[in-house]
């Protein structure tokens, strides 16, 4: 505030509000009052900076996906993909693939919801990210496991256990043999569920 930055005070106010929206389901009226002046001032940096503007549109969609306007988050949402995809920046790529996922998930589209998680990972992979790309193959076997598609899960699953073996984080790694676990079981593959 003290260098009269817009783009470093909306990124900042964004970053306060986004560690809220990971550990609760819906933002606090602070958390809320947050976000709003985050997107105040990335509006104002967004005319003459790209970055901003894919940060001004990530908080539109985490405004819209709070009062569970899905349509609207996942237009936000797909504005960032196209904005990401024009400057080749695939790091704001892999979440606007995360993103679009959520929306669609909360939506009920558990198919578009899984393509993009599968998007997000495959994205996240490229760029070494192997945190990132488990959690969002985690989340496509999860909806794969709900939908009843067997195969599909377990070959999911598979992906998100070597993702995690990459990443080198044990607890990572023993969500993604639960998950995988839970998916073979469900698909009928027994020795491969207790083998996970």
């Amino acid at each position: 505030r003290d260098a009269d930055d817009p783009e470093a005070i909306g990124r900042a106010l964004l970053a306060i509000a986004e560690i809220e929206l990971l550990s609760e389901p819906r933002l606090s009226a602070e958390a809320r009052a947050t976000l709003e002046e985050a997107i105040s001032w990335l509006e104002l940096a967004a005319e003459t900076s790209a970055r901003s503007t894919l940060h001004l549109l990530l908080a539109k969609g985490f405004l819209a996906l709070d009062v569970e306007d899905y349509a609207t988050a996942t237009d936000w949402y797909t504005k960032c993909l196209e904005l990401t995809i024009a400057h080749g920046t695939e790091f704001s790529e892999a979440i606007a693939h995360f993103n679009i996922a959520e929306a669609a998930e909360l939506a009920g589209d558990a198919d578009r919801a899984v393509a993009e998680y599968r998007r997000a990972g495959e994205t996240s992979v490229r760029l070494g990210g192997f945190i990132s790309a488990t959690d969002a193959l985690l989340r496509a076997t999860m909806r794969l496991t709900t939908i009843g598609d067997g195969a599909a899960s377990v070959e999911c699953g598979a992906e998100a256990v070597l993702c995690a073996r990459r990443s080198r984080s044990e607890p990572l790694l023993q969500s993604a043999l639960e998950v995988y676990a839970d998916a073979a079981a469900k698909a009928g593959d027994e020795h491969g569920a207790q083998h996970a």
